[in-house]
C-alpha cells in the first residue's frame, strides 16, 4: 500500500465551527464567477462531493495538530456572480428528490448565493 498514513486526516476544509457552537458543521465554499451550464453543473458536483468527502471522513479523536474530526454536518456555501446565473440555474435543475436526499440522507446542505456582478 502507498501513500501517506494520515492522508485523510490532512484534510483541510474551508472552514467549520465547533464547541462553543452547538452544531459541529464543515463547510465547502465556492466562488463561481464564470462558465456555461456546462461548467457550472461540473463545479456544482464537484463542489457537493468535496462537501461529501469532508462529512464522510470517520470520526478521528487523535488529531494532534487539532480537534477531533466530527462533524455532525456539511454545507456547500456558493457565490454565482456569472453573468447568466449559471450555477444558481445548474442547482435548480437538480430534481427535488435528490436535493432532499443530500439534507435527509447525508446531512449537507447547499445554498446558493446569486450576486449580481459589477464592472469595475
Amino acid at each position: 500500500m502507498s501513500g501517506h498514513s494520515n492522508a485523510l486526516t490532512q484534510s483541510c476544509p474551508d472552514f467549520a465551527t465547533r464547541e462553543p457552537f452547538p452544531l459541529k458543521i464543515v463547510f465547502e465554499g465556492k466562488y463561481f464567477e464564470k462558465g456555461g451550464p456546462g461548467r457550472a453543473a461540473t463545479e456544482l458536483v464537484s463542489s457537493i462531493y468535496q462537501a461529501f468527502f469532508y462529512r464522510g471522513l470517520p470520526y478521528d479523536s487523535s488529531r494532534k495538530n487539532g480537534p477531533a474530526w466530527d462533524y455532525e454536518f456539511a454545507c456547500m456555501l456558493a457565490g454565482d456572480l456569472s453573468q447568466e446565473g449559471s450555477l444558481q440555474r445548474a442547482w435548480e435543475a437538480v430534481p427535488n428528490e435528490v436535493k432532499g436526499g443530500f439534507w435527509e440522507g447525508a446531512s449537507i446542505y447547499v445554498m446558493i448565493v446569486r450576486g449580481t456582478p459589477t464592472s469595475a
